[in-house]
């Protein structure tokens, strides 16, 4: 039983320090690591001109990747009780998403929330229990405009 725990512990360890991660601004291939994180319960793909959505069932509600005709994942979207999106999606831009989110709060309280800083664009809104939330690159690919992410 102790040497599970510590195997399990150790195999752990090792796939977080992975640099595999299914975040904002990282390569479809991610994705899969996505799928190991949030085990969904069924996955529906979407494709459309200039970008392709995954659509991915899960415990708590549902998460959208989208990504770019070139491979790379350009937003995220969710419903769900947490209403917030997940710090494993947000890589390298979870420190300016968490500011954005601090100060937004500290100036407005807890109502909707939009963020614009100079990396992202993000939003929480609807009410609790199921709420939506979003995040995506300020530089959408070509062809994507902000309507296309639900």
């Amino acid at each position: 039983m102790k040497m599970g725990i510590i195997t399990a512990a150790v195999i752990l360890a090792v796939s977080w320090a992975s640099p595999a991660r299914a975040f904002l601004g990282s390569n479809e291939n991610s994705l899969n690591v996505a799928k190991l994180l949030f085990a969904p319960r069924s996955e529906k793909i979407t494709n459309r001109p200039s970008h392709t959505v995954h659509e991915y069932a899960v415990i708590r509600g549902v998460i959208r990747a989208y990504v770019s005709s070139n491979g790379d994942v350009f937003a995220y979207t969710g419903r769900d009780q947490m209403g917030h999106p997940p710090p494993e999606l947000l890589g390298p831009y979870l420190k300016e998403y968490q500011d954005a989110v601090r100060e937004a709060r500290r100036k407005y309280g807890r109502r909707p929330l939009s963020i614009n800083t100079a990396h992202i664009k993000a939003g929480i809104s609807g009410p609790q229990g199921s709420l939506h939330w979003y995040i995506y690159l300020q530089n959408l690919p070509a062809g994507v405009s902000a309507d296309d992410i639900q």
